[in-house]
This record gives structure tokens, C-alpha cells and sequence, in this order.
């Protein structure tokens, strides 16, 4: 894992939220929130789910939450609209590591092939 990829992409998400009027508020995690009722507290919970990565990311062990809370910030910004699943990957694949990368492709292919039968 490339961290400095992985922290250069939460500055970018995270300005990409702040562009969009969100602030670094957590979400009340026992609340069910909906959409479109609760877009700006889903836009602020996935801007504090960035600014988390960015401090837990050189912690020992912090690595996997970082990952978990990066990837879980890109689902709210492909529900929002900010961004889509296509820019999402190309964006991991610039941090992540090759043999991830290759792992994804090969369970796509395994799907992808599955579904045809």
C-alpha cells in the first residue's frame, strides 16, 4: 500500500467535500439517515471519515481502519454524486498495491464469467 497515495487522495476528497459545503462532523452513528433528508449530514460524516484516515493512516495498525474509512467516504461521495465508481477505482489503483489490484481484476473476471453461465 502506497500510504502517501492514500493520504493525497483523502486531501483531495476532503476538498472536494469542503467545495461542497460540508464539515467535519460525525455522524450520529445510531441515527438511520436518508436520502435526500440527510445529504449534508452524510456529506459531513464522509468529510470526518477523511480527516480520520489522515490521522490514523501512520498510527501502528491504523492502516486497515484507514483503508475501511476511505473506501466507506467513497460510497458516500458515488451516492452523492461527487464522484463515480469508475473515478473511485482509478483513484484506488494509483495507492493500492499491484497484487490488489490484480486480486480485484481476477474476482471480477471469476463474476463476470459466473454471471454468463
Amino acid at each position: 500500500m502506497n500510504r502517501r497515495g492514500m493520504l493525497a487522495l483523502a486531501d483531495r476528497y476532503a476538498a472536494l467535500l469542503d467545495a461542497n459545503g460540508a464539515l467535519l462532523q460525525q455522524a450520529d452513528v445510531d441515527h438511520r439517515l436518508t436520502l435526500p433528508a440527510d445529504h449534508i449530514i452524510l456529506l459531513n460524516h464522509a468529510r470526518w471519515q477523511v480527516e480520520i484516515v489522515r490521522r490514523v493512516a501512520h498510527r501502528l495498525g491504523g492502516e486497515p481502519t484507514a483503508v475501511r474509512l476511505l473506501g466507506s467516504a467513497q460510497g458516500l461521495l458515488v451516492a452523492m454524486g461527487l464522484v463515480t465508481v469508475g473515478e473511485t477505482w482509478r483513484d484506488n489503483t494509483a495507492w493500492l498495491e499491484g497484487t490488489s489490484v490484480r486480486a480485484f481484476d481476477a474476482a471480477i473476471a471469476e463474476l463476470t464469467s459466473a454471471a454468463a453461465e
